[in-house]
């Protein structure tokens, strides 16, 4: 079994250059890998986003594609799930963006971390 990263912000930087390099499945790689070390770090909240990039990176390879499919050049599209924000909610900053459906996971991940 290959070693694990050193540490979740490093899986964390992987899985964001490999989605902006639309790597699907390299992302894959890092994600299951993180989810790994997640698990022997006992980190409940880390395995569950990591679960979800997993799905995410799933879902895009077998779209047939590795490319963001429906998205023009150029559309802002969610960092998290590199769909188009074109007709949801969004924020983000500098070279970054989150949809509202990403924000709802996100917030779903953190009270579950609550129980």
């Amino acid at each position: 079994m290959p070693s694990l990263p050193s540490s979740l912000e490093e899986v964390y930087a992987s899985w964001d250059s490999a989605v902006r390099q639309k790597d699907f499945k390299r992302g894959l790689l890092v994600a299951s890998d993180g989810y790994r070390l997640a698990t022997k770090k006992k980190s409940h909240a880390d395995e569950k986003i990591l679960l979800y990039f997993i799905k995410m990176a799933v879902q895009e390879l077998l779209k047939g594609t590795s490319n963001q499919a429906g998205v023009e050049e150029g559309e802002d599209v969610c960092s998290f799930c590199c769909r188009s924000t074109e007709g949801k909610k969004a924020v983000g900053g500098p070279n970054v963006l989150i949809c509202d459906e990403c924000i709802r996971t996100a917030f779903e991940l953190t009270l579950d971390q609550g129980s």
